[in-house]
């Protein structure tokens, strides 16, 4: 099997969702075949750690854009207890899982998880309202024109001084090192015992891959910067995600 081939069969819409056979449960075996985006996720918690570290105010106001399951969910909430959480995702699958393993912070109100698109969310969200827009190996999945337009609300939608962090996969600017970082990944889907996951996660990242939808390093920090955010630094590279943080100003 070619695969880098691309599916002409593949759906076009907002997110490469997680509806099918890896959604719900499943969605945490990428941490079986990709490791190292456990964690880059860790380091969402880290981040917001030392950003806030010296922040005076009574409460830190966080969105989340794809709640999955939960568990970066955690690692934000964990990061700081003055952290109030409001994440949104638009799959039910996701949102009932997500329920379960965040129950504790539901129950104390410092989450809501909400089920909708996430445009239209953040669209609903105040100007200036926000401290920090989190997001893990979300936002990659979704159209171009999507993303952007999600992008310009992130700016929209954050304090001044407020963060923008993102762990997610941006396509290496050198294609002979993105290929082969491709490569090696499919490589390891291919050695999955399960047949629905494999299939699933290299049918997704096939998805992915469409001029569509791929999330470019260059592209995009380029795009960030004239939007208007500041100080977008990408660190922690590995193979095809790495961290991005930037702020406005």
């Amino acid at each position: 099997m070619n695969n880098t081939d691309i599916s002409t069969n593949a759906p076009l819409f907002p997110a490469n969702n997680f509806s099918g056979s890896i959604g719900g449960k499943k969605l945490a075996s990428i941490h079986t075949y990709a490791p190292h985006q456990e964690k880059l996720e860790k380091l969402i918690g880290i981040t917001l750690k030392k950003y806030f570290r010296n922040f005076n105010g009574q409460n830190i106001n966080v969105i989340e854009i794809g709640t999955g399951a939960g568990l970066t969910s955690k690692i934000i909430l964990d990061a700081d207890q003055r952290i109030h959480l409001k994440s949104v995702d638009n799959e039910p699958k996701m949102v009932r899982e997500a329920k379960k393993n965040l129950a504790e912070y539901v129950r104390c109100g410092r989450t809501e998880i909400i089920q909708k698109d996430a445009l239209e969310y953040l669209k609903s969200v105040k100007r200036q309202s926000a401290d920090c827009l989190a997001s893990a190996l979300t936002i990659h999945n979704f159209e171009r024109k999507y993303r952007e337009k999600i992008i310009r609300e992130i700016f929209r939608i954050l304090k001044p001084g407020g963060i923008f962090i993102n762990a997610d996969k941006y396509v290496p600017d050198n294609e002979k090192e993105y290929q082969k970082e491709y490569s090696w990944q499919m490589a390891q889907f291919e050695k999955a015992p399960d047949n629905d996951a494999r299939n699933g996660w290299i049918e997704h990242y096939k998805i992915d891959n469409r001029p569509e939808i791929i999330m470019k390093e260059h592209e995009s920090v380029e795009l960030m910067k004239r939007i208007g955010f500041v100080d977008v630094v990408t660190s922690n590279r590995h193979h095809l995600e790495m961290l991005l943080t930037a702020t406005k100003a």
